[in-house]
């Protein structure tokens, strides 16, 4: 036994700790596209496909709510109260699933948008999954994070006045969500072992639980291999200050043995324009490029743009193109079929 796969068993053994539900299709394949790596002048470009979690479509979410479910099921909920998005939401349609998935009925809160009114991609899904959808217009004085929340807490009041016991999940940004993203590490170090990998560098489209999960787990391994993180305007909210308290509240919740870290493990990219959610000219060039290269489909959202930002962070020397590079597919296809030229929100 290696010592990366002494480090993988324990950190497997502090996983096994919490409990899970096994929601998730896993293991999620990890493929290599060399006719892509070649367009690119990349060395080699791995694609992990947490597009196919298998639930309601799929994406990176599921895997968190195998450890956000079990906990609502041990808390003896009969309610999930969830979501936060705009309405092409991805987490709200994973979210609405999973609760269907072991028996909660789903209460949906959403951030309305100008493309409400379209029950299509992500909202038509939610909308088969959830009776209960609500909306939530924004109060101008508080971010959009705030609002939604503030909201989700006025319905499982109202909930808990009529008798039911309602579980929330605020938002993604939680430490049994990063744990999904430990599992999920650990299983990329285990498959690029198998395929004779033993450096590397990860692109994702995270900002949160996603991108700390995965931090973790390298550092579990002993494995000090890059995460380059694409987002939207990474700066404007503290956001490498939140990501180590999550890193921080992962860590003692899983008792994962890990290096000492600070802020600078956490940067990310910003590549998330034009704006939150929405389309981007270089995100559609990236995407067709993919799927004419390969039959790699991207959302037009998340996974475009990161990967549009990965070719871009290539060109400026920032990702090294002579090294391994592995791409986390972390979903969002339903909101494909709700483009209609002008450009569709996502959350």
């Amino acid at each position: 036994m290696t010592p990366t796969t002494e480090r993988i068993a324990v950190a497997r053994e502090r996983l096994a700790r919490l409990p899970r539900l096994e929601i998730a299709c896993l293991p999620t394949p990890l493929e290599e596209h060399q006719r892509l790596a070649a367009e690119l002048g990349l060395a080699s470009l791995l694609v992990k496909r947490e597009d196919l979690t298998g639930l309601a479509f799929g994406g990176n979410k599921v895997r968190e709510l195998d450890f956000i479910m079990a906990a609502a099921v041990a808390a003896e909920a009969d309610t999930f109260v969830a979501g936060g998005g705009g309405t092409q939401s991805n987490h709200a349609r994973q979210c609405a699933a999973a609760a269907r998935k072991v028996g909660l009925e789903p209460v949906i809160v959403l951030r309305r948008t100008a493309e409400t009114r379209h029950a299509s991609g992500n909202l038509l899904v939610t909308e088969l999954l959830a009776d209960d959808v609500r909306w939530v217009d924004i109060d101008a004085g508080l971010s959009d994070r705030e609002a939604t929340a503030d909201a989700m807490d006025l319905v499982a009041d109202e909930l808990r006045a009529a008798g039911r016991t309602p579980y929330v999940l605020r938002s993604s940004f939680h430490p049994l969500a990063a744990a999904g993203y430990v599992d999920a590490g650990l299983e990329l170090v285990e498959q690029l072992a198998a395929r004779g990998v033993d450096d590397a560098q990860v692109v994702c489209s995270s900002m949160g639980a996603t991108r700390v999960g995965l931090h973790l787990a390298l550092a579990a391994c002993g494995l000090n291999w890059p995460i380059h993180a694409m987002g939207w305007r990474p700066t404007d909210d503290g956001l490498s200050d939140r990501l180590v308290r999550l890193a921080d509240e992962t860590v003692e919740l899983t008792g994962l043995e890990v290096p000492p870290y600070d802020r600078s493990a956490f940067t990310t990219f910003d590549h998330g324009g034009p704006a939150y959610g929405v389309p981007s000219a270089a995100g559609a060039a990236a995407a067709a490029l993919a799927a004419r290269t390969e039959g790699l489909l991207l959302d037009p959202v998340y996974t475009a743009k990161a990967f549009a930002g990965m070719i871009a962070e290539v060109g400026s020397g920032r990702i090294d193109r002579s090294r391994p590079i592995v791409f986390v597919h972390s979903g969002g296809l339903p909101v494909v079929f709700a483009q209609d030229g002008a450009g569709t929100e996502a959350g």
